[in-house]
Order: C-alpha cells, then structure tokens, then sequence
C-alpha cells in the first residue's frame, strides 16, 4: 500500500488562505482519484481547511509546534514543512504501508502511482523524472524532464528505509528538528545508503504553480544552484523561450490522469 504524506502550510504562512485551501483541495480529489484502492493520506495541518472534499482513506494529523508567519520569511517556513512531513512520515507507519510519498499541498498526481507501487512491494522505491510544468489558470502544460530537480513532490520510498525517530522523539519538537537537520536530497541519502531509486516509467506529477505560490523546494534548490553556478540567472529567461516551443495544449486527458481543474 502507498501511503501519501502532504505538509499543509499554515493560515499565517499563506498569502491567501483560501487560494491555499482550493488548491489543496484539488490536491486532495488528484490523490483520491486513484485507479487502485491501495492507497491511504496523512495531512498535517496547524489549520484545517473548509473544504468540500472528503475521503474515508484520509487522515488529518495537528501539527503540535507553533505555526510560522508570512513575515518570517523562507527558513522558518522550511523547517516547518520538513518537520510536518516528518511528523506525517511517522502516522504513516502506524498504517503500515509498503511506501510512502510526500506531496506538497498544491502539487496533482497521477492516478496510476498506487496500482503501480502495489506491482512492486519490495522495491526500494522511485523518483519523478518525467512530469509536467503547469500555471494554474493557462490553458498549456509544459513536459519537464528531471522534475525531481525542481518540485518536492517526487520521490516514493519503502517505507522501512526512512531514518525516522521514534513515536515519543516525535511528540518531542527538539527531537524532531534534530531529523529535520537530517532532512535532505533523498535520492542522494538513499543511493548513499545502498538503496538507490529507479525513475518511474511514466510521467507522474504536475507541477503547479501561480502567482500566489511560493515553493520552498524550488528556492533551496535553485540557491543552491546559483551558488554553484552564477551564469543560471539566464535559465529563466532559456526557459521561457523553449516553453514556447515545447509546450502543449492541456488535453481533456492529461486533465482525468492528474484530476486538474481551474482554481
């Protein structure tokens, strides 16, 4: 069974509670969408939704560590979806689930991962190269290789492999910000543990974002990147020229898969 974990960012940490709380819910039905029932959801939540949706395989967990602001800035807001999705990460156990997978909150998935994971139990688990680029609202989707560079959404993992603290060091905030600092790049942990990921052979999330977004995964990643290599700072303005090129309408099919519809 695949278990999928989504870190909800707070009411204070949201420029707009409620573009959050839409875009979760599509989030929601893109999971609950799956073509297999071997599947089960852990939120953590600091504020739950009002949402419409709801689905016997979902769980809410309360987050029980102060909630950043919007003020803070990034680093707070880092260190609190890493230690929601390591609180989830520890329910998810409870469920027994062969893997599991973190999903951010506005990220849709495709509808084939639990009817594919349940093929492969004793697999070490799989990264998303082969996905999709979308601007909520556009009426074109951009196919994106490498996606694991970009989005926090794409890695699943058996779930015995996961260095996680115990039930009590989880209820303990200083317990869990410890595993926090252990937080990283889990293909790389993974791989350097003898545990290597295999890409999935098909494309499996879409990456949304909008002008009320604000990816964490995607400034760690691309800060790292620039510190590396400072001639990066035309990739955007590369990567605004080929989206005209390699981009495709957003088919009526690609809309079922990941369960998408305009927020």
């Amino acid at each position: 069974m695949l278990v999928f974990v989504v870190p909800l960012k707070s009411k204070k940490a949201s420029k707009s509670w409620d573009y959050t709380s839409k875009l979760f819910e599509q989030c929601l039905k893109s999971i609950c969408n799956q073509s297999s029932p071997n599947f089960k959801v852990v939120v953590v939540y600091h504020d739950k939704p009002d949402i419409k949706f709801s689905h016997p395989h979902i769980s809410y967990v309360q987050a029980h560590f102060p909630a950043p602001i919007l003020e803070d800035g990034d680093g707070p807001m880092i260190i609190d979806r890493n230690l929601k999705v390591i609180t989830g990460l520890c329910f998810a156990r409870k469920l027994k689930p062969s893997h599991t997978m973190v999903i951010d909150a506005d990220d849709c998935v495709s509808r084939k991962l639990a009817e594919f994971v349940s093929k492969y139990p004793d697999s070490n688990g799989w990264f998303v190269d082969d996905g999709y680029r979308y601007t909520d609202g556009s009426k074109r989707i951009l196919p994106t290789d490498k996606l694991y560079r970009l989005c926090g959404s794409t890695t699943i993992v058996r779930q015995d492999l996961y260095d996680l603290p115990s039930d009590d060091e989880c209820a303990d905030v200083k317990s869990l910000i410890k595993y926090h600092m252990n937080h990283g790049d889990i293909i790389q942990i993974m791989a350097d543990k003898g545990y290597p990921l295999e890409p999935l052979p098909f494309p499996s999330i879409v990456y949304v974002s909008s002008a009320n977004k604000d990816n964490l995964f995607a400034k760690i990643t691309l800060y790292r990147k620039f510190r590396q290599n400072p001639k990066m700072l035309f990739s955007p303005i590369k990567k605004a020229a080929l989206q005209i090129f390699v981009s495709q309408p957003l088919t009526e099919s690609i809309c079922k898969e990941f369960t998408m519809q305009k927020i």
